[in-house]
């Protein structure tokens, strides 16, 4: 092995031990303030026109957690609202935590455990004595998707609200049906995020260039943590980002891979970073070659899985976790 290629791979692995003191936060965290809120979920289908189209539980409500007994699982439908808006019709947000920081466990009832589940096999929507985590999207105006996965969302079996109809698993797609409202129960209005400010740190205007940004041997990460979505479509339309990843040797091409995630995650446009996690992972990654490469991989895929954890979007954490795969 070349002098040079040794003291590359000798810095590269200083980079890595320092960088392992960064903290990627694994905590809960209620990133649209649900807060301690009970909701009906209401399609949007009848929202304004009528008081059907309600998640609910099957069954008959009991004294206490009604139909929400027993060991038989309940696939969720739609139905008509109804006085006092039972344990089985009402729903809570929980922030999740570690690797599923970001996304929701949706709960039934006011109190309890019994939580909502996404069955893959069957693609139904049930009710059972846990819950499994979601990721909750504001598409504006009240309206959200619910995505079980990366382009799986909650959608009704038919298009239309009518008593009974069933939940299920479908493509992310735009149809009416694919569209849920959150009605806080005690103020029986729909529930808005607030609108969050951007750190004045995140230029929306910022005026460097992704082709200044790579023209040197290493990547200016500023770029990629101020660039908006449009911006960055508009300069990488012809490739420029792969192209410059793909004629790097492995370490430069896996060093710059490192510094191009990790400064993509402080981007505050989630659709920037989605465009920019997409690029990367298109690049033709280069497998090790010799032993001092293989035996640094790992790091390298350490801390890029370490990026998609915190990650709070599914689609550019799905990018994210691409990246790290094509290292071998």
């Amino acid at each position: 092995m070349s002098q040079k290629i040794f003291r590359t791979l000798i810095i590269a692995a200083v980079v890595f031990l320092f960088s392992a003191s960064d903290s990627f936060a694994q905590k809960a965290h209620d990133q649209y303030g649900f807060g301690n809120r009970v909701f009906m979920i209401q399609s949007a289908f009848e929202v304004g026109k009528s008081a059907y189209g309600l998640w609910d539980i099957p069954g008959t409500p009991k004294k206490t957690n009604g139909n929400l007994k027993g060991s038989k699982w309940l696939q969720i439908q739609v139905y008509q609202r109804e006085k006092g808006d039972p344990e089985d019709r009402v729903f809570r947000f929980r922030a999740a935590q570690g690797s599923a920081a970001g996304r929701y466990f949706i709960y039934i009832g006011r109190k309890g455990h019994w939580g909502v589940n996404a069955i893959e096999g069957t693609r139904k929507i049930e009710a059972r004595s846990r819950a499994d985590h979601f990721e909750l999207k504001h598409m504006g105006n009240g309206r959200w998707k619910i995505y079980y996965k990366p382009g799986m969302i909650i959608c009704l079996q038919k298009n239309s609200a009518k008593n009974g109809t069933k939940l299920i698993l479908r493509p992310d797609c735009n149809r009416t049906d694919a569209y849920w409202v959150f009605f806080d129960t005690k103020t029986g209005k729909s529930f808005i995020p607030a609108t969050r400010r951007s750190s004045t740190e995140n230029k929306s205007s910022y005026k460097g260039t992704l082709e200044v940004a790579i023209a040197g041997k290493n990547p200016g990460t500023q770029y990629f943590q101020y660039a908006d979505a449009a911006k960055f479509n508009s300069e990488n339309a012809d490739g420029k980002l792969q192209e410059y990843l793909n004629n790097k040797d492995t370490s430069g091409q896996w060093s710059a891979l490192l510094n191009l995630v990790k400064a993509v995650k402080d981007n505050k446009d989630t659709e920037a970073r989605r465009s920019m996690y997409k690029a990367i992972s298109e690049a033709e990654i280069k497998a090790g070659s010799n032993f001092a490469e293989n035996l640094l991989k790992g790091k390298f895929v350490e801390q890029i899985n370490a990026v998609a954890r915190s990650e709070k979007d599914s689609i550019a954490k799905g990018y994210i976790t691409t990246i790290a795969g094509k290292i071998r």
